[in-house]
């Protein structure tokens, strides 16, 4: 009985001059033999790392209506010449699907559905970078960089070099997408 107060004593000792749970296990009591001896947990790094969250998650991404003004600032801002043909309507909605590495454009002029514009794969390198290729011509794929805040996602492409496009740079650099339910 005497031992175990010793023991009690000796740990309350121990874990007050250290710190609670930074007792070393060789300073608290001896331990029992070695065939029930009870192996010490260190937390140590996973062999294999925890899953962790895409900085740019899957999802439709949508644009609200975007007046043609805006667009032509975008394309003339970039360095482009605006063709007013080009964009006939008064205004634009875009939209990103992300799903699997694709990604694919949807456009809407003056409130008609959504149709597929473009499409390719993609690849999130950084926290805020996205590599990706277009399926109809893989030699004019591009960078983009992007924030996510919220639902709220800010995209840009630099349009030098001039691999991206016209229609890349007014797409991503016009205004912010918002994450569709």
């Amino acid at each position: 009985m005497k031992s175990i107060r010793i023991a009690a004593i000796l740990v309350v000792l121990v874990t007050t001059a250290c710190g609670a749970g930074t007792v070393s296990p060789t300073a608290v009591a001896p331990s029992p033999p070695a065939a029930t001896a009870s192996p010490v947990m260190v937390a140590t790094p996973s062999a294999t790392p925890l899953a962790t969250p895409s900085a740019l998650p899957e999802g439709t991404y949508q644009t609200a209506p975007i007046p043609t003004a805006t667009l032509q600032a975008t394309a003339e801002a970039a360095g482009f010449t605006w063709d007013p043909a080009r964009w006939p309507g008064k205004t634009t909605v875009w939209a990103i699907r992300l799903s699997n590495g694709h990604l694919n454009w949807f456009g809407s002029s003056d409130g008609a559905p959504l149709t597929l514009s473009s499409s390719g794969t993609y690849k999130v390198t950084d926290a805020h970078t996205v590599a990706y290729t277009d399926a109809q011509d893989p030699s004019s794929g591009f960078t983009l960089t992007f924030s996510l805040e919220g639902d709220v996602l800010t995209t840009h492409v630099d349009p030098d070099p001039p691999d991206a496009g016209i229609e890349a740079v007014i797409f991503f650099n016009s205004v912010p997408f918002v994450r569709q339910p």
